[in-house]
């Protein structure tokens, strides 16, 4: 479902997103949320995937600069994607549209500490990880301060799909072709899945192996995408090759 488009890039919402308002019924009926409590919390989540939309603007402006255009913009309950109609082979291309949306993290972390100074609140961070604090003006700014700061940190991990994944693509092909920088982007994120997946286990951390699955299976999809781009441009070549003989 569309929502409008912004800046000529529309911004859709999968059907999925709708599990997110039975997220907010579970937490408010868990929680035992009052109305206004709820309302918060509906308002939070709202900042939240706003955040995400802005992040996600960050890649595709980015990207538009270097003539790449964006599809659109998809949301889900678990964040959201800039559909690029490709990706630059260039490395300082890549590199500059995949730290873009981090940057717009920081940029919102900056802002939101800003206002924060004026607040008679003490810290930045929030005073406790309670849904309740949420009802707080103060409190709910530092709360999603702070998820945009994990937001950041979380992208640059050097691993597919995250943007730390291609930033590390990006570097790598600045010694390797595209192709093995993209093999090698690959195995380091297998490596850092395997890690999550027996460290979840043994802190009995439930989520994080699945994390840990579903990165090394992204990895190994844009590996294996990359690699038919390849064969489907060697290909192209003999065709040309032969057809000028």
């Amino acid at each position: 479902m569309s929502i409008g488009t912004y800046a000529g890039i529309p911004v859709k919402i999968h059907w999925s997103f709708s599990l997110t308002l039975v997220l907010i019924g579970f937490i408010a009926y868990s929680n035992q949320l009052t109305i206004p409590e709820t309302l918060s919390l509906s308002l939070f989540l709202f900042c939240l995937f706003f955040c995400v939309v802005l992040h996600e603007y960050g890649h595709a402006l980015m990207a538009r600069r270097y003539g790449v255009p964006t599809y659109d913009i998809v949301l889900s309950p678990v964040g959201g994607v800039a559909r690029l109609q490709r990706m630059p082979r260039q490395p300082i291309q890549e590199f500059n549209i995949a730290i873009a949306g981090p940057l717009v993290n920081v940029a919102i972390a900056i802002i939101l500490a800003i206002i924060l100074c004026f607040t008679p609140k003490e810290s930045f961070l929030p005073s406790s990880l309670e849904v309740d604090i949420l009802s707080s003006p103060a409190e709910f700014l530092s709360v999603v301060l702070l998820l945009n700061v994990i937001l950041f940190l979380f992208n640059l991990i050097p691993a597919f799909p995250m943007d730390g994944g291609r930033i590390l693509r990006a570097i790598l092909a600045v010694k390797l072709d595209y192709l093995k920088a993209t093999q090698w982007a690959a195995r380091i994120s297998k490596i850092l899945c395997i890690g999550f997946v027996f460290y979840g286990i043994r802190e009995e951390m439930t989520t994080l192996p699945f994390i840990g699955v579903f990165i090394f299976w992204m990895a190994s999809q844009e590996e294996k995408m990359v690699r038919e781009q390849y064969e489907r441009e060697e290909q192209n070549k003999i065709a040309v090759h032969q057809g000028s003989e």
